[in-house]
């Protein structure tokens, strides 16, 4: 069984030993990695198996920093982890977790009800996949958590030390393809046969740098300090049974064990001979000490290479190989992590990290609203300003003064508030509602008008459109040579052809004048119908201005203004 595997951005890999806490930061941005903070805090050994961190100050603020803000990763010793290969006839994840505990539980030298199993996918098919199988005992699983809780930890994620080394491969291994990766740690030392990253197989020495440390004391005689500086200074290749004689005999069993458990791995590809090892951990106890541990394997030895965005030295990529497995294992877009907080085991604050992140949410969210409230109330405040002047526009257009028209509010009904003397800091705090009232009064008052129609036309006379007709120079008498005038009016009709009366109350009063004349000058008749049709004050632009001519006689009809008043509310 599996559950959703934890990542993000900013992660941290933390190794613990009797001597040391050593923890990395990965930075994931715009799919890059990066390097953070890198620390090694030393500790004093507690027995039975507590540790005691000795933080100096810059260092503890540095790491609760870490652990505040950060996914912390934490792994499970080699040791205490199985690894079996598992090939299943299921192609989707889904159906894989569902069946991973019944599949593997023949693999397992113990009950798997007993134990967190999880997986990584080593290889697909059509119809099946392969996978690496982690498993781990359940009691092994609380004392790594008791341990870290000591040192005021609380791992979100619980790899495993073959899925972090596997991980850091896939990043730093100058290797393509096939390989194996030697980590010499502290107190184990891990053997893994690793492909592009992903993890094959495993085998685990319970012996590491520890026991050649032990070795060379009781060879030497030195303690502490002292011991470290001479074992670094102390050259593998010249240690012999006379010079060194239990340091000699932990070396050549580590090297025997080393030979073993590659040539156990090996046997996993039969038919593909693999002659590349990545080297990790603590490879620099002794001088020369990879070297020597090759004398019978006769491998090549590589180093991790350095990436971009990385500012690490190859020593310090040995070093700190297995914190930097384990934070890569949960930095966003890692597709082979191993977790073993499953079940009982879950992580106990999975809101931890995201409370900052929701603190944030919300805290815009609450400004979004501030700024559309603000926006919104302006708005609002804009349109009852325009309603305003609307309702001012429509006064003036019905003659009504602004003050009148309160006053007879204020007499028809004294309960409402009025605002008599019309100041700008008054009609501002007229509200909509009071505008509506008083529209929906100015809408009763119209539908109460008595429906009646003007009786008076105001439309030019006769007489008026004869002067304004005379004031045409070549429609006066003016005697050419012919004796002719220059445009001489032959009739002249002038009809009122539209009025109101009482079944057509809404007609409004229009009248039309039909004149025929002739002119010898066709420039002349060009020349008035130009001025008929540009803008003046007998003739309605509205309506249309008709034309014709035939053997120099012409014919014109237009309709003249009307300056008649009609009723406000009747107008169409």
């Amino acid at each position: 069984m599996t559950t959703e595997k934890p990542t993000s951005s900013h992660t941290t890999g933390l190794e613990i030993d009797e001597k040391e806490i050593r923890a990395v930061q990965i930075k994931w941005k715009k799919g890059r990695l990066s390097t953070g903070k890198i620390l090694s805090i030393p500790l004093d050994l507690e027995p039975p198996n507590h540790v005691k961190p000795l933080y100096t100050e810059k260092s503890e603020k540095q790491l609760r920093s870490l652990l505040n803000k950060d996914l912390i990763v934490t792994g499970m010793p080699a040791s205490d982890v199985m690894v079996r290969n598992l090939t299943v006839q299921l192609s989707k994840e889904k159906d894989i977790d569902q069946v991973l505990e019944f599949q593997t539980e023949p693999l397992l030298p113990f009950p798997v009800k007993d134990a967190i199993v999880d997986r990584m996918i080593s290889g697909k098919g059509l119809d099946h996949t392969d996978l690496t199988v982690c498993a781990v005992k359940n009691e092994l699983i609380s004392e790594h958590i008791a341990i870290w809780h000591e040192v005021g930890v609380e791992p979100e994620v619980i790899s495993c030390s073959q899925a972090a080394l596997s991980t850091f491969s896939k990043t730093f291994s100058p290797i393509d393809g096939l390989h194996y990766l030697l980590h010499l740690g502290r107190e184990e030392t891990i053997c893994l046969l690793v492909n592009n990253g992903i993890l094959l197989n495993s085998q685990t020495i319970g012996s590491g740098i520890k026991d050649l440390e032990e070795a060379f004391a009781v060879d030497s005689g030195l303690i502490d300090k002292k011991l470290e500086k001479e074992l670094k200074n102390c050259d593998a290749n010249a240690v012999t049974t006379t010079s060194h004689p239990k340091l000699f005999q932990k070396i050549q069993k580590l090297s025997i064990e080393i030979t073993k458990c590659l040539y156990a791995l090996a046997k996993q590809h039969p038919a593909q001979e693999i002659d590349h090892l990545l080297l990790t951990g603590n490879s620099s106890a002794l001088i020369n000490l990879p070297d020597r541990l090759n004398q019978s394997l006769k491998k090549k030895l590589h180093t991790p290479k350095n990436t971009k965005g990385f500012s690490l030295t190859p020593l310090e990529l040995q070093q700190f190989a297995l914190p930097i497995g384990l934070a890569l294992q949960a930095v966003s877009g890692s597709s082979h992590q191993i977790n073993f907080r499953q079940k009982e085991y879950l992580y106990p604050y999975p809101w931890k990290r995201i409370k900052k992140p929701i603190a944030i949410y919300f805290a815009f969210c609450a400004l979004l609203s501030g700024v559309i409230l603000f926006f919104g109330n302006a708005y609002i405040a804009y349109k009852e300003d325009s309603l305003r002047k609307e309702y001012l526009n429509l006064l003036e257009l019905m003659n009504k003064p602004f003050n009148e028209m309160e006053a007879e509010i204020k007499k028809k009904t004294p309960y409402i508030k009025t605002f008599e003397n019309g100041s700008d800091v008054l009609l501002k705090k007229m509200s909509q509602s009071d505008i509506a009232y008083r529209i929906q009064l100015i809408e009763n008052e119209i539908k109460e008008t008595p429906d009646t129609f003007p009786l008076l036309p105001n439309t030019p006379n006769v007489s008026d459109f004869l002067a304004w007709l005379s004031n045409y120079p070549h429609i006066k008498p003016s005697k050419e040579k012919n004796g002719s005038d220059t445009i001489s009016l032959e009739s002249l009709s002038y009809k009122m052809v539209k009025r109101p009366d009482i079944n057509k109350k809404r007609e409004r009063y229009q009248v039309k004048v039909e004149l025929e004349f002739s002119t010898p000058t066709p420039r002349y008749a060009r020349e008035f119908h130009d001025i008929l049709l540009a803008p003046n004050e007998m003739v309605d632009p509205n309506e249309d201005v008709k034309w014709s001519a035939e053997r120099g006689r012409y014919r014109a009809s237009f309709f003249l203004k009307d300056r008649t008043l009609y009723p406000t509310g009747k107008r169409k």
